[in-house]
């Protein structure tokens, strides 16, 4: 193979950083500089049918970096359908080598659904020592100014099983048990920082403290009839949490009536948290 031929080419250049062949000339979306006798991590996702793919660069004692945003392959460069081959340009001896590199399979792009691995709601007042989270199976919601009538819902999510480090779309869906058809409702998500608590034990007294909690989305329920689905965008959050893939999210209800959802006890239609690798 000669120089112009592969498709994908990662290159440290005479400027002192990394860069990235897209189509016709060489670009990155992120500037990374290089050192001499320093190691990188460099991963690269090539999708063979749409000639696309992208570049991630750990250096030392860093974080991984994406420096590509879906790059084309090399202008003009010969078709291929494996990855069985690296090649590698030295000018000089010695400048770089490659100690070791795995080739294998990229997990489905598909989205994957995951159930809640516990799920509450707590009520104040007299019932502040109250544990619902295994005798329900719904998830109740309700704010009211008067004591013993609020109900805020809990739902923590366990995702160390995908497969990617970052989601092109998340989504928390829950399903509507009960609630009044006549009703507008805004139903607002918090990320909580505390994701230690157990359905078992939590009440309204060692619930999550909201302060400091990431306000996620909100959804409109205008008259949000029995037996629908309603559905937070949690992107965002769900790709801050990627370090331990483990989240509590809070369900907040902006008005006094009361609804509820199903919860992870129902037999079907569980809250789910539908993640999209990118």
């Amino acid at each position: 193979d000669y120089w112009d031929d592969p498709s994908m080419t990662i290159r440290m250049n005479n400027t002192g950083t990394f860069d990235v062949r897209n189509g016709a000339a060489f670009a990155a979306a992120t500037s990374i500089a290089y050192s001499a006798n320093s190691t990188y991590h460099i991963r690269m996702i090539t999708d063979l049918v749409n000639k696309k793919y992208d570049v991630w660069i750990t250096p030392p004692g860093g974080s991984e970096t994406k420096i590509t945003n879906n790059y084309d392959f090399r202008t003009g460069a010969p078709a291929i359908d494996d990855l069985g081959k690296i090649n590698l340009k030295d000018d000089q001896n010695d400048r770089y080598t490659i100690t070791n590199h795995t080739v294998s399979p990229v997990p489905s792009l598909d989205p994957v659904t995951f159930n809640p691995v516990a799920d509450a709601f707590v009520r104040d007042g007299s019932y502040a020592e109250e544990e619902y989270g295994t005798s329900w199976n719904v998830l109740a919601l309700k704010e009211n100014s008067s004591a013993g009538y609020n109900r805020r819902s809990y739902l923590k999510f366990n995702f160390s099983s995908l497969g990617y480090s970052s989601a092109s779309l998340a989504k928390l869906r829950v399903y509507v048990y009960s609630a009044d058809p006549s009703t507008s409702r805004t139903i607002t998500a918090y990320g909580n920082i505390t994701e230690s608590w157990s359905e078992s034990t939590i009440n309204w007294n060692n619930k999550p403290d909201q302060a400091g909690d990431t306000t996620i989305s909100s959804a409109t329920a205008n008259g949000t009839p029995t037996g629908t689905w309603l559905e937070f965008d949690v992107t965002s959050y769900i790709n801050s949490q990627m370090t331990d893939k483990l989240v509590s999210i809070e369900l907040k209800n902006g008005g006094a009536d009361f609804i509820s959802l199903n919860s992870r006890e129902m037999a079907s239609n569980k809250p789910q948290l539908v993640i999209t690798p990118q």
